[in-house]
């Protein structure tokens, strides 16, 4: 640590160390009657007494209490910040606090950000300088208010179609999700975190919090070695080694039996000594105490504070709303439970985190006069999301050339469904509110176009427009399958009456806990909507609204001509919908998980072993477009490598027509007989491209022996790299 850091540390007494360890909730310090400002009184007694040294959330988010107000504008975040690190300066230890926040796809708690596409949807672009630059504009936003820590980007691996997270996940590969969340940590930190535009970044839920068996949120895990060191562990390593994260945050989980933040294995053994993270441990919200209330290792408060600071390296506790953590921890020391030393370990990492971000140097109040506010909901910035959206939407199906639409012989479309007529609905948890925004009014979206008007206003830019166009709306069902057979009789009228039906089907907004259930199945009466549909026999295109993979009856699947996955796509979505159904952009996203057919088949990844069966309704990497990429020449330039060795790999793409576009090309490695049985295949690269109609390129990759051809899983040493000599494949589409 710097001597300033030192020298602040011997200054600060047991109290005021234990408060740096502290961090509450933005609500605590709220007054009653306003919670939209700042109780001095409040903040001055958690400050002064206490010591406190940090403040997370939006004040309008508490637990199971949605929708409580409309979203803080910018000034007011401004001023939010200013008068809580006002206090935070002149009393107690006079250290400046440091206000975290979940920003995770935008600035998602600031009135009027720009909002991305869900971490799901980004994943689908398979563009990691197109995330790179969501994450910097996110960061903008955010620190230009006062905010300079985002516990973002979530890095856990979507091994659980029902989980109610999925969409928060860059998807079910490791590679692909190490490889998104290098690309937002260094967009989000920048060139250094003490700039006016950036933010720390945070690593989570380490680890293992997305494999729950019964697919629940925050239910326990049980992983072997050989898939935590092989799955879930890659893409936290790949933040420490290529992106320098400053913060971690563990996850709500237990694995095997054990809960993470009790974990010396994985939160000390793991984290610190295996991936030598020096940077700062923050737990999730109120999980020291769930050690007590939710995993019953511990028999009260006291004694979960005990276990999670004496066995971890749990830097700080997100309480989140009273001082019982500080007031345990303070009597532990007393009481030589603890060490002082252990507490010491932890401020000293809060204090170094506190040094990069500038706030030791001055208290970084935000500026109400600056100039970067009034780029916050930029039209530069939200065509960066709109392009997001372009990039992620994927076309699974096109049978008969249902799309892109032609006005000459399409006349009358129908569109259907209420997630077609809902910018709330288009993006998700996580979006103004925790549980996602309860409607479309301009107290929460100042900006955002639904798909309905996506698709109306592509259609009177598209060839053939005129008077004689019609597109008219039905709801049919809502997402909760609450609708009458009335409801669903006058939308299969609307649909008898049209040449073409969009039928949007999706999910209500959720996020965490209350996003849970038991069944990947839709409602009984949405599939009955999408049959009565179907037996009308005109053209149909599905548009996929979802946070995860909702299974479709399969007889009925099979008989859709066109389906489109726009994923949580945000407030741009009903933009680049309408472009892509009209065929003025090409779709080029591809699927980041396997998207089921069968409930029993719900849980296998592509890069399941190659003795498991694999029959999703599409693969992981699916994704059709309006032209034909072909590939040929895969070249490698050498026959036979060796340990500490390179591959070139090249591959010759060409847009065979008839429309310019983009696509991600994924190259894959399988070895064929080893002492652990191998992967069917695994991701080890890929590059998006554009290419105009007739153009081709050549595409190269470098994978490395030690990194590419690696595997974990023998039985003598599970947790450790091994390499076998042996044949080893490259594929790249149907080339080998």
């Amino acid at each position: 640590a710097s001597p300033r850091v030192e020298s602040i540390l011997s200054e600060l007494n047991l109290k005021q160390k234990v408060g740096q360890m502290t961090q509450l909730a933005g609500y605590t310090v709220a007054q009653d009657d306003n919670i939209r400002k700042i109780d001095k009184t409040k903040a001055r007694e958690f400050i002064e007494l206490y010591g406190v040294g940090s403040f997370l959330n939006t004040p309008l988010s508490q637990a199971n209490i949605p929708h409580i107000d409309v979203p803080f504008k910018p000034a007011e975040w401004v001023q939010w910040i200013r008068d809580l690190q006002s206090i935070a300066v002149e009393f107690g230890p006079k250290i400046p606090m440091v206000y975290g926040i979940d920003s995770v796809h935008g600035a998602n708690y600031i009135h009027g950000a720009t909002i991305f596409p869900q971490q799901f949807a980004l994943g689908a672009t398979f563009n990691t300088s197109l995330v790179a630059k969501a994450a910097q504009i996110t960061s903008k936003d955010t620190r230009v208010v006062g905010l300079p820590w985002n516990f973002s980007p979530i890095l856990d691996v979507a091994t659980q179609a029902q989980w109610a997270r999925v969409y928060e996940s860059f998807g079910e590969d490791p590679f692909l999700v190490a490889k998104m969340g290098v690309a937002f940590v260094l967009g989000s930190q920048g060139d250094g975190l003490n700039l006016p535009t950036t933010v720390a970044a945070t690593a989570k839920h380490f680890c293992g919090y997305s494999h729950s068996r019964n697919g629940k949120d925050r239910e326990p895990t049980w992983i072997p070695d050989t898939l935590l060191y092989s799955t879930w562990l890659p893409p936290f390593r790949s933040v420490v080694d290529h992106a320098n994260v400053k913060t971690f945050m563990n996850a709500y989980t237990d694995i095997n039996g054990v809960p993470v933040v009790a974990s010396k294995r994985i939160l000390q053994d793991i984290l610190r000594d295996e991936m030598n993270f020096q940077g700062a441990l923050v737990t999730d919200w109120n999980e020291i105490r769930n050690l007590h209330l939710w995993h019953k290792m511990a028999r009260n408060h006291t004694e979960a504070v005990h276990l999670s600071i004496k066995r971890t390296s749990v830097d700080m506790s997100m309480v989140p709303d009273d001082t019982s953590f500080s007031d345990n921890l303070y009597k532990l020391v007393q009481d030589g439970h603890i060490s002082e030393q252990r507490v010491d370990e932890s401020v000293r990492r809060v204090l170094e985190f506190k040094e990069a971000l500038g706030l030791l140097d001055s208290p970084q109040m935000p500026d109400p006069n600056n100039p970067l506010l009034d780029t916050i909901g930029s039209d530069k910035d939200r065509a960066v999301a709109l392009d997001a959206c372009r990039e992620s939407i994927t076309l699974l199906k096109n049978d008969e050339q249902t799309l892109p639409i032609n006005l000459a012989t399409t006349k009358k479309i129908a569109v259907v469904g209420q997630s077609a007529r809902s910018l709330a609905l288009q993006s998700g948890g996580w979006t103004w509110d925790h549980q996602g925004a309860p409607d479309d009014t301009p107290d929460y979206f100042k900006f955002g176009v639904n798909f309905f008007d996506g698709i109306t206003n592509a259609a009177k830019n598209a060839p053939g427009y005129d008077d004689s166009v019609s597109i008219d709306y039905a709801l049919g069902c809502d997402v909760l399958g609450e609708c009458s057979d009335d409801d669903i009789a006058g939308a299969v009228d609307l649909a008898r009456a049209s040449d073409l039906v969009v039928l949007a089907i999706g999910e209500t907004t959720y996020a965490e806990m209350p996003g849970n259930i038991d069944s990947l199945e839709l409602p009984a009466q949405v599939n009955k909507l999408l049959e009565s549909v179907l037996e009308v026999g005109k053209h149909l295109v599905v548009i996929l609204v979802e946070g995860r993979t909702r299974i479709l009856p399969p007889l009925l699947l099979d008989q859709i001509p066109a389906m489109v996955m726009a994923y949580l796509p945000g407030p741009e979505g009903g933009t680049a919908i309408g472009e892509i159904l009209f065929g003025q952009v090409n779709p080029s996203g591809r699927l980041p998980i396997s998207y089921p057919k069968f409930s029993g088949d719900a849980n296998v990844q592509h890069w399941r072993w190659v003795s498991q069966g694999y029959t999703p309704a599409f693969e992981f990497g699916h994704g059709l477009s309006y032209s034909t990429f072909a590939y040929s020449q895969l070249h490698l330039d050498a026959s036979t490598v060796t340990r500490g060795g390179r591959l070139g790999v090249a591959v010759t793409v060409k847009n065979q027509g008839p429309m310019d576009g983009k696509h991600s090309v994924l190259l894959y490695v399988a070895q064929q007989f080893r002492w652990a049985t191998p992967e069917a295949q695994t991701l080890r690269g890929f590059e998006k491209i554009f290419l105009k109609a007739g153009q081709e390129a050549v595409v190269e990759f470098e994978l490395l022996v030690d990194r590419d051809f690696s595997f974990y899983g023998l039985e003598e040493a599970p947790t450790k790299l091994a390499l076998q000599q042996g044949e080893i494949t490259i594929k790249i589409g149907e080339l080998k």
